[in-house]
């Protein structure tokens, strides 16, 4: 078996490192990105619009492990879709979150390149109790070459008790799972039960723990790209955007620690940068009600979200003052109705 102490070049265990045995015969969970923009159709029901991301994880990741088994693995696919947890009615969890629509494509997809020799099973409908979805693999009724797509992992949740039903869920996925691969790039910053938790109690049970072809070469060139900032750190610029300060807080502070040459700052996110400005200027905090009428909400958290926002961006412009980074805000906006909108 693979050890789990690897000694490629950013100390993580790769897919591409691993050798038939350790994955022939085994129960591999993946945790995926697959969190795709979808469309609507006339009937009601969605199609995925860009399948990009699926066909990079097919290309890469599902190829190695094609390679290295021959469809002699069972696979339990985990991914979100959307935000459905701050949809307070769970009514239509079923329609745009609903991982149906991507195990539908997948399955279109990888028929193409291997036949008959994967069986795609989709995820149940939402129900309070996630976990029936893992009994088709936990009583040994998924075969070799099976795929089981578990529903949108942000249905975790019961109302009554959040933390105990997702724990309980994780710790059943950790059982049944003999392998676990992160392919979800774009999650793994994030501190939720199948990014932290799940692997954690794999590596207990001395299971093996390994990044995807995908996620393994994005930090490979992310740790290339930090060695020439550290480096020339003046002659580097930053371009950010997104819509929050509080999801990138720590890489903004370093590359401000880092003093780099000048950080450009787009996005919603530009908002509370903006009024960050103007509180340190007028010397006063602002409050729920003295937001700018434009952006309140009458969602008292959405408010006290946006007030932590700006506090947030106060501080990295007091930091970047302190180290002399130049932080370049937007002069002006261009406002339409929708993200399809141009004029």
């Amino acid at each position: 078996m693979a050890s789990s102490n690897s000694s490629n070049s950013i100390g993580m265990t790769q897919l591409g490192e691993l050798k038939p045995d350790d994955l022939r015969g085994k129960t591999i969970f993946i945790r995926c990105d697959f969190n795709v923009p979808l469309r609507s159709t006339p009937k009601g029901l969605y199609r995925v619009a860009d399948d990009t991301r699926i066909r990079r994880f097919l290309d890469l990741t599902f190829r190695k492990i094609h390679e290295l088994t021959d469809g002699d693995c069972r696979i339990i696919i985990g991914s979100h879709l959307g935000r459905p947890h701050k949809t307070k009615d769970q009514t239509g969890w079923d329609g745009i979150f609903n991982i149906q629509f991507i195990s539908s494509h997948f399955d279109t997809l990888i028929r193409r390149i291997y036949g008959d020799t994967y069986t795609i099973f989709p995820p149940e409908t939402i129900d309070s109790h996630m976990q029936h979805s893992l009994d088709i693999v936990s009583h040994k009724r998924l075969p070799p070459g099976g795929i089981k797509f578990l529903p949108n992992l942000r249905y975790l949740l019961d109302p009554k008790n959040t933390d105990l039903y997702r724990i309980e869920f994780i710790a059943k996925l950790a059982d049944v799972a003999d392998v676990y691969i992160n392919c979800a790039f774009g999650c793994s910053h994030r501190i939720t039960k199948s990014i932290k938790l799940l692997p954690q109690l794999m590596r207990q049970e001395g299971k093996l723990v390994v990044s995807g072809v995908l996620l393994y070469e994005e930090i490979y060139r992310l740790g290339k790209f930090a060695g020439k900032i550290l480096s020339q750190p003046k002659k580097t610029m930053v371009v950010t955007g997104g819509a929050k300060i509080s999801d990138k807080i720590e890489i903004l502070k370093q590359f401000v620690s880092t003093g780099v040459k000048s950080i450009l700052i787009g996005g919603k996110m530009a908002n509370a940068f903006l009024l960050a400005q103007q509180q340190k200027e007028l010397l006063q905090p602002f409050q729920k009600d003295t937001l700018p009428a434009k952006l309140q909400s009458q969602v008292e958290a959405t408010n006290n979200e946006l007030l932590h926002e700006i506090n947030l961006a106060e501080k990295i412009i007091e930091l970047a003052e302190a180290n002399k980074v130049n932080l370049h805000l937007p002069e002006d906006y261009k406002v339409v109705t929708d993200y399809q909108s141009t004029s």
